[in-house]
């Protein structure tokens, strides 16, 4: 994901969040002309299931990040990440995160040497759960070589597609939402079926 911040803001939709007390700068950041450089944010995906702990980068273009750990700031849902998890070098932030299940905010504040503001953020859904799909024909028996895909099941753009070797398809990183699941094979037999919150095992069958 890249990140243009310029003059009119950040090229995205989502309200800005609050500043953060990470510097005396900060209160006056509303003052700060943003500067023209290029963020691209790796190791979390807003299109899939995140893990709830990691480390996010902050790949940095037309700008240096500032060498002072008090003029960087990263953000967990405006919970700001403690400076020994964050390392700073010239082109590249990176912060070791732990955000609850769900959908979480990362935000990165930064200064360029000019005293620019320079800006990141980015929606991610995380979760902890490990579901279990067994991938069945209509007499109950496994069915391997389907393709599974799921899907948050009120916000579809959200998935991960996985293998179902043996019939049976594992995915990562659920958060406690209601995920559609669908099964194709390449025979042309398909199905679905939506896995509740909580759960962590469904069949389904495929026709």
């Amino acid at each position: 994901m890249a990140w243009l911040v310029s003059g009119a803001g950040l090229a995205q939709t989502a309200p800005e969040p609050q500043p953060v007390q990470a510097t005396n700068a900060e209160a006056d950041a509303a003052a700060i002309v943003p500067s023209d450089a290029v963020i691209e944010i790796q190791g979390l995906d807003e299109g899939r299931f995140n893990p709830t702990h990691g480390t996010v980068f902050f790949t940095l273009n037309g700008a240096d990040f500032p060498a002072e750990p008090q003029d960087v700031a990263v953000l967990v849902n405006d919970a700001q990440i403690p400076s020994p998890r964050i390392a700073i070098s010239r082109r590249i932030v990176s912060a070791s995160y732990v955000m609850p299940p769900g959908l979480n905010e990362i935000i990165l504040r930064a200064w360029d040497a000019a005293g620019q503001l320079m800006s990141a953020d980015t929606l991610v859904w995380a979760g902890d759960r490990v579901a279990y799909i067994d991938v069945v024909d209509i007499t109950g028996r496994p069915i391997s070589g389907a393709l599974v895909t799921a899907q948050l099941a009120n916000q579809r753009a959200v998935q991960a597609t996985v293998d179902a070797p043996g019939g049976v398809a594992r995915i990562v990183n659920l958060p406690p939402e209601s995920i559609a699941i669908e099964a194709r094979h390449p025979d042309g037999r398909s199905g679905n079926v939506v896995l509740a919150p909580e759960a962590q095992r469904v069949v389904l069958v495929l026709r």
